[in-house]
């Protein structure tokens, strides 16, 4: 039984890795749309794009880490252009 997930596993890794990036984005927006945390919602977005930096930067190689790290850093820009962007409804007055 544990070889089986195991050669599950290393097949279809790309696939696992996927879905729990989207797991981890579906958080974020649940917490951010329905249940109105945005400092919440922000945070699990970040999380959400260190796990996307990792998953862009392994295996380590040179023009991986340089990937991953421009992933990381876009990413890092448009959480903090949201963050500037979206209105609190407490600043409406």
């Amino acid at each position: 039984m544990s070889s089986n997930l195991h050669q599950f596993m290393d097949q279809h890794v790309a696939v696992i890795g996927a879905i729990v990036l989207a797991l981890i984005i579906l958080s974020g927006c649940f917490e951010l749309f329905v249940l109105k945390q945005r400092a919440l919602g922000r945070t699990t977005f970040f999380w959400g794009l260190t796990v996307l930096s990792l998953w862009v930067g392994v295996p380590f190689t040179r023009s991986r880490i340089v990937a991953a790290t421009a992933v990381f850093l876009i990413g890092l820009a448009l959480i903090a252009i949201f963050s500037k962007a979206a209105k609190r409804p407490d600043e409406h007055g």
